[in-house]
């Protein structure tokens, strides 16, 4: 799928559930307001008044943290996908951010890789 202005198609991953044992911690509020998720295909950024076109500041394969109220649901090639407008966008999340939460993610994820199409 291609990216239109400051659209980002985002494939988007789940919270890691934290345990302490055998005890399921509660889930917090951060997975109802904000989801985070792999950056699969950019647009090619919005123009300013003056015609200048401005790049996008995320690139296929970045993990970000966006506001889940803003993204759009949609359904591509059988998965559910993403799409977010740039500003809504919080962040990049780099390895550690989420301390020993994020490890069981890593282990997960390795090998894996992203395929975005632009046609």
């Amino acid at each position: 799928m291609k990216m239109k202005g400051d659209n980002i198609l985002v494939n988007p991953e789940t919270w890691p559930t934290q345990k302490l044992g055998s005890i399921l911690l509660p889930e917090s509020d951060t997975g109802k307001k904000y989801a985070r998720g792999v950056v699969v295909a950019v647009g090619p950024g919005p123009y300013t008044i003056n015609g200048v076109q401005l790049a996008i500041e995320f690139k296929v394969g970045d993990h970000i943290l966006y506001f889940k109220q803003a993204a759009v649901d949609i359904v591509l090639n059988e998965k559910a996908m993403h799409i977010v407008v740039e500003r809504e966008v919080l962040g990049v999340l780099e390895p550690g951010d989420f301390g020993e939460l994020d490890k069981h993610d890593a282990e997960e994820t390795e090998g894996e890789t992203t395929d975005a199409t632009t046609d």
